[in-house]
């Protein structure tokens, strides 16, 4: 996917500087990729996309960070092709509004942390559940991330990413599935594990462990998972 991105000089305007670096800050911080300017609508997208693009429901400025989220999604390379902006009367005639329209480009990131969120409660109430059921901890922390995995897949793929194209699903699932089983199986051993030490604490380690595992997946997906298509993000010359 060909981007054309804007130098961000001093005849840039600050609305557009401003909503620019911010939204490009945040893009790295959770796909680990670099780009000048995130806010572009000038693209040259391949065919193979286009079905992909149109299913997106969002529009306005969030729109343009939908396509990058999606396009680092899908594993396509983003190449930087600098451009010359003309701003007629400090772009004066720009609707961007810096509080709502924010808002609205973030709100994807916020549905991401909301979903997590969401699926970590989940995940524990189940364990408790399970747990007093079984009386087995292996047992119930697979039975409880059956419950929440399914939970945050869902959330994820139509409120979170929007993905409304159902071709897809039977390969995301089958990679979320993989994942999933291998977190949930390292959850489990470790939560078994000091749970022998404190016994009386098994909630509270379960908690614990998760929420390393959590910042644990998300580092692998950053430096490992995606470091390919880091490297295929540069700039034209």
């Amino acid at each position: 996917m060909v981007l054309g991105v804007r130098s961000f000089g001093d005849n840039v305007p600050w609305r557009s500087r401003f909503g620019n670096e911010l939204t490009k800050r945040v893009f790295r911080l959770f796909t680990g990729k670099r780009l000048q300017d995130t806010q572009t609508g000038l693209r040259g997208v391949p065919v193979r996309f286009l079905n992909d693009l149109v299913a997106l429901s969002t529009n306005r400025y969030e729109y343009e960070l939908e396509v990058l989220l999606n396009a680092n999604k899908w594993g396509a390379e983003l190449l930087e092709v600098p451009i010359s902006t003309i701003y007629i009367d400090d772009n004066a005639s720009s609707h961007f509004n810096p509080v709502l329209d924010s808002i609205r480009v973030y709100s994807v990131f916020v549905r991401y942390t909301l979903s997590s969120a969401v699926s970590f409660a989940v995940d524990i109430v189940f364990f408790v559940i399970f747990r007093t059921i079984f009386n087995d901890i292996i047992i119930s922390s697979y039975c409880a991330r059956l419950v929440s995995g399914t939970t945050n897949f869902f959330i994820n793929k139509y409120a979170v990413f929007r993905s409304v194209d159902r071709r897809h699903t039977s390969r995301e699932m089958t990679q979320y599935v993989i994942l999933a089983i291998f977190i949930v199986s390292l959850s489990a051993f470790l939560v078994d594990y000091f749970s022998e030490i404190a016994p009386k604490h098994v909630v509270m380690i379960k908690v614990v462990v998760d929420l390393s595992l959590f910042v644990l997946n998300f580092l692998v997906q950053r430096v490992v998972v995606f470091v390919s298509g880091r490297a295929g993000t540069s700039p034209a010359g």
